[in-house]
């Protein structure tokens, strides 16, 4: 299923394609996220021998979504367990 993440005024919507259609599952406040969309299912598994600068967009129960200067990235979400990461 793809997901996307849409913040704009202030507001982070994650929606998901059901049927062709784009669905919003969740409305949250943006928390500083830049505006934009974020296409989650186009992210690339990040190379953990580099770090990279960038910002938290999103996370779910499996993995954690990074705005870099190379694309959007994503890491499991267990490398994130003993650090306390919360919901974006």
């Amino acid at each position: 299923m793809k997901r996307r993440v849409i913040v704009m005024n202030g507001q982070k919507i994650v929606e998901a394609e059901i049927a062709g259609k784009w669905v919003v599952e969740k409305v949250s406040k943006a928390k500083g996220i830049k505006p934009g969309i974020y296409n989650l299912y186009l992210a690339i598994d990040a190379d953990k021998t580099q770090a990279l600068p960038g910002f938290i967009v999103h996370t779910d129960n499996n993995n954690v979504y990074q705005k870099t200067n190379q694309g959007l990235v994503k890491y499991d979400r267990t490398d994130f367990d003993n650090i306390g990461l919360g919901e974006r």
